[in-house]
């Protein structure tokens, strides 16, 4: 998703063309449906609710999808990829109406007052958001002490190889 969000906000191409980019790299799924439903991204901020002490389920978690229904529903890629293309300027059109406002549209999860929600935001320059690029994924801390300087973690989100250094990490610390 970031990679997604974060090229088709910076280039001109349609937002079928980023998809079928991000794909292509192996940055989603076999089936892109399966990244852009947020599912993925509902998972990650439900574990990150949950290590902060909630007891969320993911029924809790507030999924604003932007998908049409029809891409939602498709029974397959070539099916999904159909519908995109009949969809995609909604997406188009959220882009350049944000651009109008100076305004980047990412796709965001926050956790906020033990709410949880996911779904596309528009971002303005103020916002570390605002300049995230290629594949990085960011995760902004705000607290009693980092309020006003908050906590950024910042890096890579997606590919063959950072996936392949999260297993590893994994399997290191099992065995340890």
């Amino acid at each position: 998703m970031s990679y997604i969000f974060n090229t088709f906000s910076e280039s001109d191409d349609s937002f079928l063309d980023v998809v079928k980019k991000a794909q292509s790299l192996g940055y989603t799924e076999p089936n892109p449906k399966d990244d852009l439903n947020g599912m993925d991204v509902v998972r990650k901020i439900l574990i990150i609710a949950r290590l902060s002490g909630l007891r969320l389920e993911m029924s809790d978690v507030d999924n604003k999808t932007f998908l049409s229904k029809e891409c939602l529903d498709a029974s397959d890629t070539d099916e999904f990829y159909k519908h995109l293309e009949l969809y995609q300027e909604k997406v188009n059109q959220l882009k350049n109406e944000a651009k109008t406002r100076n305004k980047v549209i990412k796709h965001i999860a926050t956790l906020e007052n033990g709410k949880a929600t996911v779904g596309l935001q528009e971002i303005d320059d103020d916002s570390p958001f605002y300049y995230l690029n290629g594949s990085d994924n960011m995760l902004i801390v705000t607290s009693n002490y980092y309020h006003t300087n908050k906590l950024i973690v910042r890096g890579p989100g997606a590919g063959a190889a950072v996936t392949a250094a999260g297993v590893l990490s994994d399997i290191l610390v099992s065995i340890s």
